[in-house]
């Protein structure tokens, strides 16, 4: 069988590029599957759920939601608000930024603006619902994060 020179190239050069190449990849996946901040599976879902609530709110109010009870409404849909509205890592209501229009907010900083985040947290992190989604941050990068006001 006869093989075509891909650009001059001798087998074992192609040979060696080929496993370079592999080994690159390799590498590129050992150093992207290094353990970063994530949250775990299931304990950020109410936190989801608030979000997509708040944005039906917004559309269908017109406006933010002024307080929790008016937020209320919008997450039957998704199960049991009460339930919804708690944390349950640390089984303490969630504090949500009610009265904020996020769709108005600049969302160049890091991290994004907080839309929600659990009360005490637990292990030194609390979970947090930004513009972006749920994220983990510890007491200490809570501490200085910027929590929206009201307009």
């Amino acid at each position: 069988m006869h093989h075509l020179p891909v650009l001059g190239c001798s087998h074992r050069f192609r040979s060696l590029l080929a496993s370079g190449l592999w080994a690159s990849v390799l590498a590129v996946g050992c150093f992207t599957s290094s353990p970063g901040p994530f949250v775990k599976r299931g304990d950020g879902d109410n936190l989801s759920k608030i979000q997509r609530a708040y944005d039906l709110a917004v559309k269908s109010l017109g406006r933010p939601p002024a307080r929790v009870e008016e937020l209320r409404p919008f997450l039957k849909d998704a199960g049991d608000p009460d339930q919804i509205l708690r944390s349950p890592r640390d089984g303490q209501p969630y504090v949500v930024l009610c009265g904020v229009d996020f769709r108005k907010l600049r969302i160049d900083s890091i991290p994004p603006p907080i839309m929600a985040y659990e009360d005490t947290g637990k292990d030194g992190k609390r979970y947090v619902l930004t513009v972006m989604g749920v994220m983990p941050m510890s007491n200490a990068e809570f501490a200085k994060a910027k929590l929206p006001k009201k307009p």
